[in-house]
């Protein structure tokens, strides 16, 4: 499913802490999120490549033997596959993660929300 403007979905990990918003091609997802309170996303893993910009506050990022604090304009680049964690430290937090191959399941997800913004 070809998505060609920013649509609400919903992440399971992070619930009403987050929007969430998508555009997504064939083969590529890229989501903006933006997270309003401080939450530990929990070790979690899957297939998808995914970079991480960060646009705004701060997050601390834990993938393979990795620990990194993350601020405005850094980037960091998780394999697919690698199990990773994250605990936003400040808020609000606003990055664009970009996924390859798509994310179906955040696609999957668009129903729950209203039409394209």
């Amino acid at each position: 499913m070809i998505i060609d403007n920013w649509v609400k979905s919903y992440n399971e990990i992070l619930g009403d802490k987050c929007d969430m918003k998508l555009v997504s091609s064939e083969n590529i997802t890229v989501c903006n999120f933006h997270i309003k309170e401080s939450v530990e996303l929990t070790r979690h893993e899957h297939e998808h490549e995914q970079i991480t910009i960060v646009l705004e506050g701060t997050m601390e990022i834990k993938y393979g033997e990795v620990i990194r604090v993350l601020e405005k304009g850094d980037v960091c680049v998780i394999p697919g596959g690698v199990p990773h964690e994250a605990n936003i430290l400040k808020t609000p937090f606003k990055s664009l993660d970009i996924f390859n191959p798509a994310r179906k399941d955040f696609i999957e997800n668009i129903s729950k929300y209203s039409k394209a913004e």
